[in-house]
């Protein structure tokens, strides 16, 4: 009997899989931006490659496909397509539209302009019936605006021939506590049926190619993945075990001193929150040490640093995200901070520093600015970002200063001296220093 099956560039949380639905998912990280990988190892080429990614919606992450272009998918010759299902919007202030897909006319199908933010974004979805075995499935973009989209692809998939010998679930990891790690299973011949056992113990529901393991103690966990299909019968073939190694989260520390966090130093990996992730992205709070999958440089006092957003060592991306320190001492902190994208359509996004939106400096598009002194009182320092009317809004931070005692005065904050020259000027001292004026409390004169 064939197996029903379904291929997707991302599926969305409102869409329910049946159990044995086979599911190809996009991988963003491959180099060339042209590949997709199956639950068994098929490979799927898209070429031209897509413009990267796009938003998350809903737990769904969009991928953006240019203007004036003609996109051809390529299908594993065994595998029998029923239809596309497609789901998109304009990455602009236009409605696209796809011309053709799959020789179909569809260009009555418009996809809604680009909102101002995820939250508010809306989508256009329908799908496209298809009748054949392998070969390539193309769509065309018509001249005018980027479509940022997914498709979800259903078929067959034929019985297998040859029994599965081999099963890798290579290397070994580490996390902290109560922070979630995925493993995936490959197999060398096509499999059907998947299960995990953890320290010897089978693990209930985990039936498929990827297994989500969240540990809830410290300690060493061995992961062992089992797969088969009909032509092994009974016979399960086990992985060589993938070693966990979970610690236990670290406190946050409190900050007393002047402290400086560039995110230079933020450290080497990827950590990229998504809304079903562990942590979840905006949802839940991470002290920056206790981040599984990163390593940070040594002068990055990431145990101060507490995060909640979606890429932690890259500095926030997050609407309702934040970052926050705890100090003993009163002071002030100075941000690098930009949007996290670009658009003729974009508002500015300013620094919101414990609930008040700093509305001197702004960020539009991806360009970095530098914030005023901001005088902060000991405690708690929340940082995040906003748009002028104060809702939240995606932010990226480059660097933050904290300094301690007062805000310094703009003679204070003067690079190397030149020369200095005190004189009177309608009977009031002046100050030249580096051929810039200030009176007798620092500030600068005009």
């Amino acid at each position: 009997m064939k197996k029903i099956f379904t291929l997707t560039i991302a599926v969305l949380a409102s869409f329910s899989l049946m159990a044995d639905d086979f599911v190809l998912s996009f991988d963003n990280s491959a180099t060339d931006k042209k590949s997709w990988t199956t639950t068994d190892g098929s490979t799927f080429t898209v070429d031209p490659a897509h413009g990267g990614s796009a938003w998350t919606i809903a737990g769904v992450t969009f991928f953006k496909f240019s203007d004036d272009k003609t996109y051809t998918i390529t299908i594993p010759s065994d595998i029998v397509l029923e239809k596309v299902h497609v789901a998109g919007y304009t990455n602009g202030s236009s409605t696209a539209y796809f011309s053709k897909i799959a020789g179909q006319d569809v260009s009555d199908k418009k996809f809604p302009a680009k909102a101002s933010g995820a939250s508010s974004q809306t989508f256009n979805e329908f799908d496209v019936p298809l009748s054949q075995t392998g070969g390539t499935v193309a769509f065309e973009v018509p001249d005018g605006d980027q479509i940022a989209l997914f498709l979800t692809f259903s078929g067959t998939l034929p019985v297998p021939t040859d029994p599965v010998s081999t099963v890798n679930i290579s290397g070994s990891s580490s996390t902290y506590v109560n922070q979630k790690i995925t493993l995936e299973a490959t197999t060398d011949k096509r499999a059907e049926s998947y299960k995990w056992a953890v320290n010897g113990t089978d693990q209930a529901g985990a039936t498929s190619r990827s297994f989500d393991f969240t540990p809830t103690t410290a300690g060493t966990y061995n992961i062992v993945a089992y797969a088969k299909n009909s032509i092994n019968g009974e016979n399960w073939i086990a992985s060589t075990a993938h070693v966990v190694t979970v610690s236990e989260n670290l406190v946050q520390k409190e900050v007393t001193e002047a402290t400086t966090w560039d995110w230079s130093k933020a450290g080497t990996g990827l950590a990229d929150w998504t809304d079903g992730s562990n942590p979840r992205k905006n949802l839940d709070t991470v002290v920056m040490a206790n981040v599984a999958g990163i390593t940070n440089d040594a002068t990055f006092n990431s145990q101060a640093l507490r995060f909640a957003g979606q890429n932690p060592n890259k500095g926030g991306y997050a609407i309702g995200g934040f970052i926050q320190f705890k100090t003993t001492v009163a002071g002030y902190i100075q941000v690098d901070f930009s949007d996290t994208g670009s658009s003729g359509t974009r508002d500015p996004r300013y620094l919101k520093v414990n609930g008040t939106t700093n509305k001197t400096v702004s960020s539009k598009n991806t360009t970095k600015v530098t914030s005023a002194y901001i005088a902060v009182d000991a405690g708690t320092v929340t940082i995040g970002g906003a748009y002028e009317d104060d809702s939240p809004q995606y932010l990226r931070v480059y660097k933050i200063l904290f300094g301690t005692g007062t805000i310094p005065t703009a003679i204070e904050n003067t690079e190397a001296e030149v020369k200095t020259v005190k004189t009177f000027e309608n009977g009031q001292l002046i100050i030249i220093k580096n051929g810039i004026k200030y009176n007798a409390t620092g500030a600068i004169v005009k």
